[in-house]
């Protein structure tokens, strides 16, 4: 007789979670060098006269939306794959427990409800609880957080 082996015994495991945060991470910075790669694209491209005109270590604020709505279309694929891999973060039910807040936060998934606004306490126990698998935009991320304001509580802790 065959042995029957239940395969979604250990979905629950440690380790499988942990190989889940990893996947994570790894899409979330894949992310952000697609960003790169095509602010890159867009500076020697379409941006290429107007950057030659910038002087070195001149800053200039914009949004990705501007650089995902020009007219090259190696930007435009590269948009399209930010998005699909954006979707499967999405689809990622992965949950980081966060024993120091006592409740579960789901990770790359906005089918569960999450807390419109975490306190900066709650921020810093996040980043204290996460800092050693998950990078600072990641965290921030999941406190409904930008970046820059993460690294403030950080510092301010």
């Amino acid at each position: 007789m065959a042995k029957i082996i239940n395969i979604h015994k250990n979905q629950d495991s440690d380790s499988y979670n942990q190989i889940l945060e990893n996947i994570f991470s790894f899409l979330t910075e894949m992310q952000t060098a697609i960003d790169g790669h095509a602010l890159n694209l867009a500076c020697e491209g379409v941006w290429k006269d107007w950057n030659k005109e910038q002087k070195e270590g001149s800053t200039f604020n914009f949004d990705f939306d501007i650089i995902s709505e020009l007219n090259d279309d190696n930007i435009k694929k590269l948009f399209e794959l930010k998005s699909k891999i954006a979707k499967v973060n999405d689809d990622l039910l992965l949950i980081v427990k966060n024993t120091s807040l006592n409740r579960e936060i789901p990770v790359g998934s906005f089918l569960a409800p999450q807390p419109e606004e975490y306190t900066k306490e709650e921020m810093y126990k996040m980043y204290l609880e996460c800092k050693d698998n998950l990078r600072i935009p990641t965290i921030a991320t999941m406190c409904n957080a930008d970046t820059k304001e993460l690294e403030d509580v950080i510092k301010e802790f």
